[in-house]
């Protein structure tokens, strides 16, 4: 009985210092899914470049592989980093997946989203 308290003790001390041990607030876009071979970028609608709307007024929608991401915690982190870069028009985070999907601006570099990833200890190859 012991040995399971100091275990269960052990795993509170853990998830504390990791920023896990903080409410749960699950979303909708936290399914399972495969994680990402690389980074891709790809236009966000099949309907891009009609006519009147200029080439870089149309979104588009790039996913990437993250790693370190433990808990709900992280996932509302990179959220919010993410979604305060000017040009990001939607964030989707994927805890089971390892990865983050992000609609911007075609003139948004994804090197500033990466590093802003990056800056919150998250690993993104």
């Amino acid at each position: 009985m012991k040995k399971i308290i100091i275990f269960v003790l052990a795993i509170g001390v853990i998830l504390t210092f990791a920023g896990c041990g903080e409410e749960n607030n699950s979303t909708p876009e936290q399914s399972i899914q495969q994680p990402p071979e690389s980074t891709t970028e790809q236009p966000a609608d099949s309907a891009s470049g009609e006519a009147g709307t200029p080439p870089e007024a149309t979104p588009v929608t790039t996913e990437m592989a993250v790693f370190n991401m433990v808990c709900v915690n992280c996932v509302n982190k990179i959220t919010a980093v993410v979604s305060e870069i000017e040009g990001v028009v939607e964030v989707s985070v994927d805890l089971a997946g390892e990865k983050v999907t992000v609609e911007h601006s075609a003139e948004l570099d994804v090197s500033i989203i990466v590093k802003a990833i990056e800056a919150e200890g998250f690993n993104v190859p």
